[in-house]
């Protein structure tokens, strides 16, 4: 309670803070004592909008971040992408190994065609899924839809660690160390996606963009091998016989 209450009235002038909500006491009691709830004594209406005010302006600041702090979540997220994607990538190419030669192909190649395959996935799966659900709640058939959106978040997140995937095993390639495991190029690449990912403004548009070139190349097929089947068998060749001396047989 604050106020004071003088005289041989008693005259009281103050306000008691019940509950959050400021009570205004003021005049005689007995005579012309009056009560009001709120800032103001407009009505009672006015309870909530004073209470939120008084909140407002007694309540304290927010304290600023310290660079510390901002370092150690920073640190923190990047860490928790980087785990989560590398896992992602190894069952990616545990579960399709020909993704491997697909990437090799994919670096050595122009990325607009993959870029292009992905935005077009991109935008159609999500709204084909829209499309179904709005269609299938009549038929009860609306969550074929939800079902599209969850294949379609389980592909970008396979897409982005892809795109990790090539980008940590083009310096293998350049380096000409391709004798290291496709396994250890998936944490390289995915740990300097995420450092990107953090940049303000730029790292969400740089990370849309990788996720989407992961979509168009994983799914992304050149004509040429279109034509010559991919992934058919290959007819094993005879070994070539060596010319045998004169005179002398040769016995393979």
């Amino acid at each position: 309670m604050q106020g004071a209450a003088t005289g041989p009235g008693p005259v009281i002038d103050a306000t008691v803070l019940a509950f959050g909500v400021p009570v205004s006491i003021k005049g005689t009691p007995g005579t012309d004592l009056s009560v009001s709830l709120g800032l103001s004594r407009r009505s009672s209406t006015n309870l909530l909008d004073d209470a939120k005010t008084v909140a407002a302006v007694d309540g304290p600041l927010a304290a600023a971040e310290t660079p510390q702090q901002v370092l150690a979540r920073l640190g923190l997220e990047w860490l928790r992408g980087l785990v989560g994607f590398t896992i992602v990538g190894w069952l990616l190419l545990l579960v399709a190994p020909g993704l491997k030669r697909r990437a090799l192909d994919a670096i050595n190649s122009l990325p607009f065609s993959r870029l292009g395959v992905g935005a077009i996935l991109a935008l159609d799966i999500p709204l084909a899924a829209l499309v179904f659900i709005a269609i299938g709640l009549p038929l009860g058939l609306w969550w074929l839809g939800l079902l599209g959106l969850l294949v379609f978040l389980a592909l970008a997140v396979a897409g982005f660690a892809y795109a990790g995937f090539q980008l940590g095993r083009l310096p293998f390639d350049r380096l000409g160390w391709e004798r290291v495991s496709p396994f250890a190029a998936v944490p390289v690449g995915v740990g300097a996606l995420c450092v990107v990912g953090l940049i303000p403004y730029a790292g969400p548009v740089l990370s849309l963009l990788a996720t989407v070139y992961g979509i168009g190349s994983m799914l992304y097929v050149p004509r040429g091998q279109v034509s010559a089947g991919v992934g058919a068998e290959v007819a094993p060749q005879p070994p070539a016989r060596r010319p045998a001396p004169a005179g002398k047989p040769v016995v393979e």
